[in-house]
């Protein structure tokens, strides 16, 4: 609903950066014709990166994005820890409203926790990821049971696997099924 809502900042509550990224690429080219999705962490900058501007700063990186936006989704990684700096509280602002004029360009926060500080509550359209469903635990059982030649989960079981697999994490459920079909 952020989205619909043409909001361009948006606080993803979770932990799970590459489920983000999986779940904005699809929509990229439905919300922005045209655009593309860059990530950016704090260690790296601007995945892609900017030819020639180092963008690892979150400042540098709010200007950057205001001053040349990328048409598309911005995932920033580490943002939220920055959420107590002045600076990137006024970038942030200052985004907020330049993107709002022509709406080329959302920024989603992705955050395990909530740090949003009370003068951008306005700003940002806070969500919760979900749950992974049924069937997006089943498939990802199934991926894991593909690697695994000769070993299979019983069908019978799988109900109750699927129901204990119930509230984890992506990568959470990679480490339980590796570990079960590498026993055998």
């Amino acid at each position: 609903h952020a989205i619909h809502g043409r909001n361009p900042l948006i606080y993803l509550h979770t932990s799970e950066e590459d489920r983000v990224a999986d779940g904005l690429a699809p929509l990229v080219e439905r919300c922005f014709p045209g655009g593309s999705l860059t990530t950016w962490s704090c260690v790296t900058g601007f995945n892609p990166a900017v030819p020639g501007v180092d963008t690892r700063e979150p400042v540098a990186a709010l200007q950057h994005m205001i001053a040349e936006p990328r048409r598309g989704f911005y995932i920033m990684k580490d943002l939220a820890e920055y959420m107590n700096d002045p600076k990137v509280v006024r970038g942030l602002r200052e985004l907020y409203f330049a993107f709002c004029r022509k709406y080329q360009s959302a920024v989603v926060v992705s955050s395990l926790v909530t740090l949003l500080p009370d003068s951008l509550e306005k700003a940002f359209c806070y969500l919760e990821l979900d749950a992974l469903s049924s069937e997006d635990l089943m498939a990802r059982v199934l991926t894991v049971e593909k690697q695994f030649p000769g070993a299979a989960l019983p069908a019978n079981l799988r109900p109750q696997v699927i129901l204990a697999l119930r509230g984890l994490t992506l990568s959470e459920v990679d480490h339980v099924m590796y570990r079960i079909f590498s026993a055998g």
